[in-house]
């Protein structure tokens, strides 16, 4: 089982299930390209203030396997990242395909236990990975604070060598005139009137939807681009306009 009681602390068991999980595809794969930007649509992310910056995203970076350099990294702010969906989508990035298992977890910060623990097997492709919540019957309660993970484990012998990332999510009730804003938007501005709201994982996952229907979908992947860029992920947002292939 694995058991992590800190962001700080080392995933160190199996995951029992099997996640499904499919990368986007970059538009050099696609054949999209970025289109020009239209600054009124590109999203501005207001971190909220809550009074602590204590928490947020871990680990990651770059690291070598024995093939080769990879770089994983969490769609997560530096600070604990808000949703108002008690179901959301948790997003990833692997900037290589790697021939190593990948485990992932969710923790809630009250229990001992994790509420999911996932195993992804070999071989895993490079782009942005999901984790749907919704799909593994996992419910967030307002006021808790949960820890995700996301490792590569490669040496199950050593497993001090596992490259791991992780974030932090916290569900907050909607914000006055938050459903106003959104309808009033329509499906391209969602993402803008999420991450003007604080709302970093809607915001996230409101381009990554968009661009999961049409991964051509140039002004979908700008908007996730910048929205990226805010939160120090550049080489991630480096992926969407197309200069990693």
């Amino acid at each position: 089982m694995i058991k992590i009681q800190s962001l700080g602390a080392l995933l160190l068991g199996v995951g029992a299930a099997a996640l499904l999980a499919t990368p986007l595809m970059s538009p050099a794969q696609t054949g999209g390209a970025t289109a020009k930007r239209k600054p009124a649509l590109m999203p501005v992310y207001q971190p909220p203030m809550r009074g602590t910056t204590v928490g947020g995203r871990i680990g990651g970076g770059t690291r070598g396997t024995a093939e080769q350099p990879i770089t994983l990294s969490v769609l997560a702010p530096e600070h604990p990242g808000l949703t108002v969906n008690p179901q959301p989508r948790l997003y990833w990035y692997l900037s290589d395909t790697v021939a190593v298992a990948a485990e992932l977890t969710v923790i809630d910060r009250r229990k001992a236990d994790p509420l999911l623990e996932l195993a992804i097997a070999p071989p895993i492709q490079a782009g942005i990975h999901t984790l749907d919540l919704a799909r593994h019957g996992v419910r967030l309660d307002p006021g808790a604070r949960y820890e995700w993970f996301v490792a590569l484990v490669v040496d199950r012998q050593q497993r001090s060598h596992d490259i791991v990332a992780g974030g932090e999510v916290d569900l907050v009730a909607p914000p006055a005139g938050l459903e106003g804003r959104l309808a009033d938007a329509g499906a391209a501005g969602g993402a803008g009137v999420y991450a003007g709201a604080g709302m970093w994982y809607d915001a996230i996952d409101s381009a990554s939807l968009r661009v999961a229907r049409n991964p051509g979908d140039a002004l979908a992947r700008a908007q996730r681009a910048a929205l990226l860029e805010q939160v120090g992920l550049a080489h991630v947002a480096a992926y969407d306009r197309g200069d990693k292939p």
